[in-house]
């Protein structure tokens, strides 16, 4: 669960920091409020050790914490769990929405099971080791070995001979210098060292210090050019536009609009990145948490992700100005590695992972739970995979939940009737993705070749054979003429769905990519790989 310190001020969009995707909705203070009059003096928010919240749907007016003797209206109540630590006392506070129903609980079995709370330390850095006392966590990393950087500001940057401060100056980088990340990270001194190389001269440097970084990733030199929608007929003219990389994984999800495209950061980067098409010199924007994120999709709002974490959450964040509390929605869906799909008109999500946490009697091991974000509850609980779910969609007319395991299976479950669910025998499918027009489930296998299924009946009603290596991620155009395939074999492929022709290929480096999107305009395509690297295709137009 993410720890949080602070409410999180009013978002500027692409400004040059990191902004903690962390806060707490306005009933937090008022829990705050009814501690101060217990204890007799003014506390503060920021005067808690630690503090944490969480968002629930109680089965009635006690939220949870019923007191002896006292009765209470059985209507199921929408809720706030607020545990507030001060001066090394913990206080479980529970608040309903509209703030009437106010409770300090002393009961230690509360009617809804609530995940314990044990107070952490601020975030710090997994790839470093834990920092000694009294000393500073280490920074996120947005590098890693092998990228190409450079000095973020005009102001000179020194290259050691040793990751230390105490190490020598070999010489001083200027701003903007262009330099190759060769080995790291070291951590010490409350640094993230990496070793690089600037023309030919190989020594460590500082990625940043108390919240600034001082080196970035290399961006792309110029912005990306006006376009042409791609069709069938134009897609051999496909070619990369733009290339960035940063330390991310190969998880897309575009904004409604296609204002921006979202990536979640890789290990040492929990926080989500953020790129604006029309502004792609500029450094991402990043919005940043205290989980390893798994997966992620756009609400259609375009205000808010909603994201998977490896600790089993969903997380709700708000990324708009206009939407100060950056933490909107967390809920405990799994025992851990939950990843998470969002319904097409955002009142519900579905979410995978190991161990459902639900009261539910069936197989939890690999259950699906489909939750409602109005009602903060369970709609329904859906076995079936004897395998960890790997991907999942809802069509985009809601009418299916496409879900894929490990072991390569799928199950299609009719959204209005649940009962109703197909298992497919999916022969190794890695990757799944609806049409637009929810007639088509593509789904990419490991042997290279991608099914078109029947959404009703789970059956195959074509196959695309030209891959070489595992198709690890599908994509449709807007209008559903065109699906976009990746695979480990180095390239993107365009296949016309009017008759399954391979109808453009595009090498996309040596170790391929791993997921694939249309912009919502169908003029961009985006691929992200292993290699860290994402990259921007299209026609540029005349």
């Amino acid at each position: 669960m993410l720890k949080v310190r602070g409410i999180v001020v009013a978002l500027l969009l692409w400004a040059a920091l990191t902004v903690a995707g962390q806060g707490a909705p306005e009933q937090i203070f008022i829990a705050v409020r009814d501690l101060s009059a217990r204890l007799g003096r003014d506390v503060l928010l920021t005067d808690m050790d630690e503090w944490r919240w969480e968002q629930q749907r109680f089965p009635d007016t006690s939220l949870g914490c019923p007191a002896a003797g006292q009765v209470y209206q059985q209507v199921p109540t929408v809720g706030y769990l607020f545990t507030l630590v001060y001066r090394g006392t913990t206080y479980d506070y529970r608040v309903s929405v509209d703030g009437l129903i106010v409770t300090l609980c002393q009961n230690t079995t509360p009617a809804t099971p609530v995940v314990p709370f044990t107070p952490g330390a601020p975030y710090s850095n997994p790839l470093c080791p834990a920092p000694e006392a009294g000393k500073k966590p280490f920074m996120r990393n947005r590098l890693l070995p092998g990228m190409e950087a450079r000095v973020d500001a005009n102001t000179p940057h020194r290259l050691r001979d040793a990751a230390a401060l105490t190490g020598g100056v070999l010489l001083e980088m200027p701003g903007f210098a262009p330099f190759r990340v060769v080995g790291g990270p070291t951590c010490a001194d409350e640094i993230v060292w990496w070793q690089v190389d600037y023309n030919g001269t190989v020594g460590w440097t500082a990625e940043g210090l108390d919240g600034d970084y001082y080196i970035e990733p290399l961006p792309p030199p110029a912005e990306l050019p006006a376009r042409q929608v791609i069709y069938a007929t134009n897609a051999g003219q496909v070619a990369l536009l733009a290339q960035t990389q940063g330390n991310l994984l190969p998880v897309l999800s575009w904004s409604p609009t296609g204002e921006f495209i979202a990536l979640p950061g890789g290990v040492g980067s929990d926080a989500i990145w953020l790129y604006d098409p029309a502004r792609l010199t500029q450094p991402p924007f990043q919005v940043a948490g205290e989980e390893r994120l798994l997966s992620l999709a756009f609400h259609p709002n375009g205000n808010q992700v909603l994201l998977g974490t490896t600790e089993g959450g969903a997380h709700l964040w708000n990324i708009r100005a206009t939407t100060p509390i950056a933490e909107a929605l967390y809920l405990k869906t799994h025992e851990r590695n939950t990843i998470v799909a969002l319904y097409p008109d955002g009142t519900r999500f579905a979410a995978a992972g190991v161990n459902a946490q639900t009261t539910v009697d069936v197989d939890r091991a690999h259950a699906i739970v489909i939750w409602s974000l109005q009602t903060v509850s369970q709609v329904v609980v859906l076995p079936g995979h004897t395998a960890p779910v790997i991907d999942l969609a809802f069509s985009p007319d809601g009418s299916w939940l496409a879900s894929a395991d490990s072991s390569g299976n799928v199950m299609i479950t009719n959204v209005a009737q649940p009962a109703t669910r197909v298992m497919v025998n999916g022969g190794g499918v890695r990757t799944l993705a609806f049409s637009g027009n929810s007639q088509f489930i593509a789904a990419g296998k490991a042997s290279g070749s991608i099914d078109l299924l029947n959404p009703a009946t789970g059956a195959v009603i074509s196959t695309l054979n030209g891959h070489l290596g595992s198709v690890n991620g599908v994509a449709f155009s807007p209008d559903s003429t065109l699906l976009a395939s990746v695979s480990s074999d180095g390239t993107l492929r365009l296949w016309s769905t009017q008759d399954d022709r391979n109808v453009g290929v595009i090498e996309v480096g040596e170790r391929g990519g791993r997921d694939v999107v249309f912009n919502p305009a169908g003029n961009l395509l985006v691929v992200a790989g292993d290699d860290n690297r994402v990259r921007f295709y299209g026609i540029a137009a005349p």
